[in-house]
C-alpha cells in the first residue's frame, strides 16, 4: 500500500499505549486497507483489544497517533468520530429493562442532531441492522432475557445501525455457536463488498484465513507480521508466535491456507 493510499484510510503511526505504568503497545504502526476485511490475530494478552480501543479513542495514547484520512482521530468531535468509526467491544452492558429494538436504535445516536427527530432513514437503518444480525424476530424481547449468543447478535446489530464506513469488532464471534459464527463472517464479507472497511479480532485462525483479505499478527504489544493470509500464515509463524507446531495446507473448499496442528503426543490416547 502506497503512502498516498494509506493516508486516505485508517492507520496508526508509532502508537504507544499503556495502563498506568505498564506499556502494552510499543511503537505500533499499521495501516488497515480500505474496503477490506482485516483480521487481527495473536496470543491472549498481546494487545489486540488495546489496539482497537486506542483507535476508537476509548483509551488515551502515550505516544504516536491514530489517523483517519489524514486527520488525527483523537481531535475529532465525539459524534463526528462515531459517524466515521464504529466499535463493538468484547463485553457490553445493556440498560436495565431495555428491549432489543430500543438498544439497536441507540446505534443511531451519532446521526441525531440537537433539533433533529427520529427519521425514516433512522428507522430503516435499524430494521436493516436487525435483519442483517438475525434479531428481527426478538425485536420486542427484553435484552436481559436473551441467551449469550442472542445478546451478542443484538450488540452487533447496534454497531451495524451506526452505519459507519469503518467498523471495528473485538472478538465478535464470542458466545456464538459455529453456525452463527460463519453467518456473521459472511455478513462481514457483505459489508466489505458494499464498501466498508472492517477490522475484527478473531481467535480462530482458520476462520481468519478463510474470510479476511488482510491479516495483522501481534505478539507482546507489537506487530510481527501482516499481509494476505497466504503470505502470513506459515509453519514458522505458527511455531514462533503461537508456540504451536503446525502444517499449513490448502483449505479443501476455498484453497486458502488452513492450519493443521501437528500430531499430539503419542502417549495421549484419543478414544
Amino acid at each position: 500500500m502506497g503512502d498516498a493510499e494509506a493516508a486516505r484510510g485508517l492507520l496508526t503511526r508509532h502508537l504507544r499505549v499503556g495502563y498506568g505504568a505498564r506499556t502494552v503497545l510499543h511503537d505500533v504502526s499499521v495501516a488497515f486497507p480500505t474496503g477490506a476485511l482485516t483480521a487481527v490475530v495473536g496470543p491472549n494478552g498481546c494487545g489486540k483489544s488495546t489496539l482497537l480501543r486506542a483507535i476508537s479513542s476509548l483509551l488515551p495514547i502515550e505516544g504516536g497517533a491514530v489517523q483517519l484520512d489524514g486527520s488525527d482521530v483523537g481531535r475529532l468531535r465525539q459524534k463526528e468520530r462515531a459517524r466515521r468509526i464504529g466499535f463493538l467491544p468484547q463485553e457490553s452492558i445493556a440498560p436495565e429493562g431495555i428491549i432489543v429494538r430500543r438498544l439497536v436504535a441507540r446505534g443511531r445516536f451519532p446521526h441525531q442532531g440537537l433539533l433533529s427527530s427520529w427519521s425514516i432513514q433512522d428507522a430503516a437503518a435499524v430494521d436493516r441492522a436487525m435483519g442483517d444480525a438475525r434479531v428481527t424476530d426478538i425485536a420486542d424481547e427484553p435484552v436481559a432475557s436473551l441467551s449469550g449468543g442472542q445478546r451478542q447478535r443484538v450488540w452487533i446489530a447496534m454497531a451495524l445501525a451506526q452505519d459507519t464506513p469503518h467498523l471495528l469488532l473485538d472478538e465478535p464471534t464470542t458466545f456464538l455457536d459455529v453456525a452463527h459464527q460463519y453467518e456473521l463472517l459472511r455478513l462481514l464479507r457483505r459489508l466489505v463488498a458494499d464498501g466498508r472497511t472492517v477490522v475484527a479480532i478473531l481467535h480462530d485462525l482458520n476462520q481468519a484465513a478463510r474470510f479476511a483479505d488482510h491479516l495483522v499478527v501481534m505478539r507482546a504489544g507489537a506487530i510481527v507480521s501482516e499481509g494476505a493470509p497466504a503470505e502470513v500464515l506459515t509453519p514458522e509463524l505458527m511455531a514462533d508466535v503461537f508456540d504451536l507446531p503446525s502444517v499449513v495446507v490448502p483449505d479443501p473448499v476455498t484453497g486458502r491456507p488452513m492450519i493443521v496442528p501437528e500430531a499430539i503426543d503419542a502417549e495421549v490416547e484419543i478414544s
